[in-house]
C-alpha cells in the first residue's frame, strides 16, 4: 500500500519517483538481509537454548529445508509478494545452507521486480490509488489462503517428497 501510495504521489509531484524506488529498494534489501543474518548468525544456538531444538531436529522441519534449499529462487520469489510470509522465507534462508551469494541474487532481484510493480502500479493510478489498494489487499490475502491450502494439502495428503 506504501508503494501505491508513493507512486500516485510521485504522478502528482509531491515525491521524486527514482528515489522513492531507491529508497524502497533498499529498505526492504536491508530489511529482509537482516532477518537473514540474525538466522544465519544466531539461529540454531538461540532457537536450541529457547527450547526449539526438537522442532530444529524434527522430520518436517527437516523436509521443509531441504524443500527451501531445492527451490530458494522460487520460494523466495514468491513470497517477496506476501508480506507474512517474506520474513518467515528470510529466518528459513537463514537458517538453511544456501549461500548468502545465491539468496542475495534472488532476494536484490526479487524485490526489484516487487517495488517497480507497486510502484508503478500506483503512479499509472494516480489519484484512484486507494481504490487499488483495497483489492491489492484483498488479492494478496487470495494469494496467501491459497498458498497456505496448497501447502497444507501438500504437507498432510500428498507430502513434500513429491513437490
Amino acid at each position: 500500500t506504501t508503494l501505491l501510495a508513493s507512486g500516485a504521489f510521485a504522478q502528482q509531484g509531491f515525491l521524486n519517483f527514482y528515489i522513492i524506488l531507491l529508497v524502497a529498494l533498499a529498505g526492504n534489501v536491508l530489511g529482509d538481509l537482516t532477518g537473514f543474518f540474525v538466522a544465519r548468525i544466531f539461529g540454531r544456538e538461540f532457537l536450541i537454548k529457547i527450547g526449539l531444538g526438537k522442532m530444529l531436529n524434527a522430520k518436517k522441519f527437516i523436509t521443509l529445508e531441504k524443500f527451501f534449499t531445492d527451490r530458494a529462487g522460487r520460494v523466495i520469489f514468491v513470497t517477496r509478494f506476501m508480506t507474512e510470509l517474506c520474513a518467515i522465507t528470510n529466518v528459513l534462508a537463514g537458517l538453511s545452507p544456501i549461500s548468502f551469494k545465491k539468496y542475495f541474487i534472488y532476494e536484490f532481484f526479487s524485490e526489484c521486480f516487487d517495488v517497480l510493480l507497486f510502484s508503478i502500479a500506483g503512479y499509472f493510478l494516480g489519484a484512484s490509488w486507494q481504490n487499488a489498494s483495497g483489492f491489492v489487499g484483498i488479492a494478496g490475502a487470495v494469494i496467501i489462503l491459497a498458498s497456505l491450502y496448497y501447502l497444507f494439502y501438500r504437507v498432510y495428503f500428498k507430502g513434500l517428497k513429491r513437490m
